[in-house]
């Protein structure tokens, strides 16, 4: 019965390491952005740092074009939320808040796990997928994207496999509670977990369930 317990406290403790490894992060939190590997659109692909993490934990792109980011500089997450807050040129409700499209989340996940490769690589990717999520979401028009939207406004369906949502960042001021500027909203979506954290974990179920027949024999 004690190695029982054991197997189970372990399996326990690693989906609960996994659960908080792959969460999204939290208003109130701190980020940097920094450039990412690429693009040239002075949009996306930025890499997301957060509460001052060394390694990059999101990749993201950004919803608006009448905001700015500032590469090293720590902003406050207000909100994780399915719409971007105060901004934007185009698709703001009467408070200001901007949904994001089904279609934005399928393109920026898409492009997280790799399914977009047949419309470009590298910069030239990365530059369709900002000005595909910029004109989705009425920032702007830019021809180059016509048959790449096309393809993606034929699809029916733009269900995903996880969760995509805009992270709002702030700078306050000197308070702490009143908002000094709106910076522009990312997206972000919580990461699939590597499959050596899920081979692990499903070892660690099989070893449950190794122990509970061998008890059950007995």
């Amino acid at each position: 019965m004690q190695t029982l317990k054991q197997v189970f406290i372990a399996v326990t403790l690693l989906s609960l390491l996994t659960i908080n490894a792959y969460a999204l992060p939290s208003s109130g939190d701190t980020v940097v952005l920094q450039n990412g590997d690429f693009g040239t659109t002075a949009g996306g692909e930025f890499d997301i740092f957060v509460n001052g993490s060394t390694t990059r934990n999101y990749i993201s792109f950004c919803l608006e074009r009448d905001e700015n980011i500032r590469y090293g500089t720590e902003y406050v997450i207000s909100s994780i939320s399915n719409y971007a807050e105060l901004g934007g040129l185009g698709g703001q409700d009467a408070t200001g808040k901007d949904s994001i499209d089904v279609k934005t989340a399928w393109i920026y996940w898409n492009y997280l796990y790799g399914n977009l490769s047949a419309w470009g690589t590298e910069d030239a990717l990365a530059n369709l997928v900002q000005k595909s999520i910029w004109e989705i979401e009425g920032e702007g028009t830019f021809s180059s994207n016509d048959s790449f939207l096309d393809f993606v406004d034929n699809l029916g369906s733009w269900e995903i496999a996880g969760n995509v949502q805009a992270m709002n960042i702030v700078r306050y001021e000197s308070d702490g509670e009143t908002i000094k500027e709106y910076h522009q909203s990312q997206l972000i979506a919580d990461p699939v977990p590597e499959p050596t954290t899920m081979l692990l974990f499903g070892t660690g179920i099989a070893a449950l369930a190794g122990v509970s027949r061998r008890k059950m024999r007995k």
